[in-house]
């Protein structure tokens, strides 16, 4: 009855939507569109193999990609997050067998000091969904970000990648970390992020079996 008196409502246009998790109209969900090229290879600060991302949906800076990312990120819904992260999980799955190259999922840490503001770390309820998918284990012990970077709004590669160099911190020590990880985060731009926290994974020892991202962004410059 409720429903009816108050349909939930579509966040990219207000039309009335059944799913209350999403909150996405059947319209808006058409564009929400897989990147023409799903995986992207970064070019590793350390280690011997390209860095393989996967991304679930373009990030366009108009539509319902920008309003899933804003709710997921700073509007504390955190089953929406897990939802997403199934989705990435079922994604995933039609391009390779995650669950039989990694040991751990490891969602990208952010600042102590973004923590409190926001109360999560977004990358964290993205793995709960994806691990709950695909049976994996996640760890948010293995590294740290150690370092607050400024906001990356507006600044290219090279910056990005200088405002990010030792942000993250190995935790665990090379005896307790065996194995390979799949790094987790919510949004993929330049790669300076995941590029970062692999290096920190792989002082720890680990190997990386590669990412996982919901949105490609394209950067703006």
């Amino acid at each position: 009855m409720l429903d009816l008196l108050f349909p939930v409502r579509c966040s990219g246009c207000d039309r009335p939507t059944g799913d209350p998790v999403l909150r996405l109209c059947f319209v808006c969900r058409r564009f929400l569109v897989q990147p023409p090229l799903p995986w992207t290879n970064l070019k590793p600060d350390v280690g011997p193999q390209e860095l393989r991302i996967f991304s679930l949906w373009s990030y366009e800076r108009f539509g319902p990609a920008r309003s899933l990312q804003h709710r997921l990120k700073y509007g504390g819904e955190t089953s929406l997050g897990r939802r997403l992260g199934f989705l990435l999980a079922d994604a995933i799955l039609n391009d390779m067998n995650v669950s039989r190259h990694c040991v751990y999922l490891v969602p990208v840490p952010i600042h102590p000091v973004r923590r409190r503001e926001r109360g999560y770390n977004q990358a964290e309820i993205i793995a709960e969904g994806f691990a709950a998918r695909l049976d994996l284990v996640v760890r948010t012990d293995m590294i740290a970000r150690t370092r607050l970077a400024g906001s990356q709004v507006g600044t290219d590669r090279t910056e990005r990648r200088q405002n990010l160099s030792g942000a993250f911190t190995p935790v665990c020590s090379l005896s307790e970390c065996k194995g390979s990880a799949f790094l987790i985060d919510d949004v993929l731009t330049t790669g300076s992020t995941l590029n970062a926290a692999a290096q920190a994974l792989h002082l720890s020892g680990l190997k990386i079996a590669g990412g996982a991202t919901i949105f490609r962004r394209t950067p703006e410059y």
